[in-house]
């Protein structure tokens, strides 16, 4: 029995940062710094103007400064140098605020998309790894949109960019052992509030690529009355050698990210080999011929690396660098963002196109999907 994703609808928060702006805060930040040196200096310039974006979004409307100097933002102060770090506190009190207005717009988005009343909804995923609070965003969402109190709900939560999936993989689960389920999916993400100007190559990377949103989804059997992506296939690996490449921890001003330059050449050397073992052949090369790609755009060298591995045609990863470019890398919401792109491209426009989807989290792990594009008949 097929279950399809009937809807998904993205939002961002209105605070739109320019790459460029950010670049500049950042370098007249770390200057001020005791440890700073041209090095850094020169990295910074590098990764930012190579990164492939040019505009990102956040929460925080005070993130930076006001250009007039009348008001310290919450990262960095009105002179341009560090402020004193908030606290994780601090920090989570602004998720908790921030997700759940993200999170709502998102639902909503979602609901009048696919013409759907929220008291059809049967179970709620929600999924998030940039804060923590109880009762969260599963709660909110319940009351916001008074879903009938019997709704199911699972949290799935500190999986990185890749956490999408198992939300998708468990509610197709659902789906096929219930085939009047109609499960919501939502995932939102507030990275920026994490951000920290440091020297380490690590932070100048991760500080550099990401970003906030929000994505909704919604899951069932029911055939569809519009264009929907079929969830065929879900597998996960975990890559070998490659655990302290890719981590978060909990620290004492806001999450610690650990993102290793060294991540895109990884996943390079791994993904070809890691995806056979997972999918036959005939599935992988039927897709490198006539299907189509969305794969996580952790960064553009991520993007390049497998793109190189998988020797796809220059146009194949475009959805995944165009959401790059307009909103960088914003974990869990991000491959969603790219599979909303290629459920309305008109280049997508027959029916029956198989789409391989790949995101990367935390372990190194590799998670991915196969899902059909199908039109109502």
């Amino acid at each position: 029995m097929p279950t399809y994703l009937h809807a998904i609808e993205t939002v961002s928060p209105p605070h739109r940062l320019e790459q460029q702006r950010i670049r500049d805060v950042m370098l007249q930040t770390i200057g001020n710094l005791p440890e700073s040196d041209r090095k850094t200096q020169r990295l910074i310039r590098l990764v930012y103007d190579q990164s492939g974006i040019e505009t990102r979004h956040s929460i925080l409307d005070d993130l930076d400064s006001r250009r007039d100097g009348t008001q310290p933002g919450f990262i960095f102060q009105n002179d341009g140098t560090s402020m004193c770090s908030p606290d994780s506190q601090a920090r989570n009190e602004r998720y908790a605020a921030g997700v759940n207005q993200l999170g709502e717009r998102a639902v909503q988005a979602c609901l009048s998309k696919a013409a759907t009343q929220a008291e059809a909804v049967t179970h709620l995923i929600t999924v998030s790894c940039t804060g923590f609070i109880a009762p969260g965003l599963d709660c909110h969402l319940m009351e916001r949109f008074d879903l009938p109190r019997t709704v199911s709900r699972l949290h799935v939560g500190f999986m990185g960019c890749c956490a999408a999936f198992p939300a998708l993989r468990t509610a197709n689960d659902i789906c096929q052992a219930d085939p009047d389920a109609l499960v919501l999916v939502v995932c939102v993400e507030s990275c920026t509030l994490h951000l920290k100007p440091r020297c380490d190559t690590d932070s100048i990377i991760s500080a550099s690529v990401f970003s906030d949103g929000a994505a909704a989804a919604l899951v069932g059997a029911k055939k569809p009355s519009s264009p929907a992506l079929e969830l065929s296939q879900f597998a996960t690996a975990l890559l070998p050698s490659t655990k302290s490449d890719m981590a978060w921890s909990i620290g004492n001003e806001g999450f610690e990210m650990v993102l290793s330059s060294y991540v895109p050449k990884l996943l390079g050397s791994q993904i070809l080999q890691t995806l056979a073992a997972l999918y036959s052949s005939g599935e992988i090369e039927a897709i490198q011929d006539n299907g189509a790609w969305a794969v996580h755009p952790g960064g553009r060298a991520i993007l390049d690396h497998v793109q190189r591995a998988l020797a796809l045609s220059p146009g194949a990863l475009t959805a995944s660098r165009n959401v790059l470019r307009d909103y960088g890398n914003m974990s869990s919401p991000t491959i969603l963002f790219v599979l909303k792109q290629l459920l309305e491209s008109p280049e997508l426009a027959g029916d029956q196109t198989d789409i391989c989807a790949m995101a990367f989290g935390p372990g190194l792990t590799l998670e991915s999907g196969i899902f059909r594009k199908v039109l109502p008949a």
